[in-house]
């Protein structure tokens, strides 16, 4: 009786092994929460320091560009693009169709559609030659 009596008693005592154990590591992971809770706060801070920085760029950032050739995009429709140029001074239409601004067709500004997409485009020259 002794006997078994002592192996329950060990066999209890090794299974409240673990309850203290687990009671050390919640004390431990308590702390380590608490650490990174800090350290969360330390970083929300900064982060608002650079939110208000990215405002200020934001602010500074300039506005699109009024010339309507720098709106243009790969990929435009051909409606958006009459938008945003107006009615070309002709057109040529094919497989490749393009629309010419200007008198001079090879050398003026021009826009290029390939499956009724932009495709590329000259812009008009806006600086003046200048005399030697």
């Amino acid at each position: 009786m002794k006997l078994r009596t002592l192996i329950l008693a060990c066999l209890f005592g090794l299974s409240l092994s673990p309850v203290i154990a687990s009671a050390d590591e919640l004390s431990d992971l308590s702390q380590q929460i608490k650490a990174l809770s800090q350290r969360v706060d330390a970083l929300e801070k900064k982060l608002g320091q650079v939110s208000d920085t990215q405002s200020t760029i934001v602010a500074v950032t300039p506005l699109p560009s009024s010339d309507p050739w720098q709106q243009l995009k790969i990929g435009m429709t051909a409606g958006k693009v009459k938008e945003l140029l107006g009615d070309p001074l002709s057109k040529h239409k094919g497989s490749v169709e393009m629309w010419y601004y200007g008198e001079a067709k090879k050398e003026g500004p021009f826009v290029k559609f390939i499956f009724k997409q932009v495709h590329s485009w000259r812009e008009p020259q806006t600086k003046e030659p200048t005399p030697h």
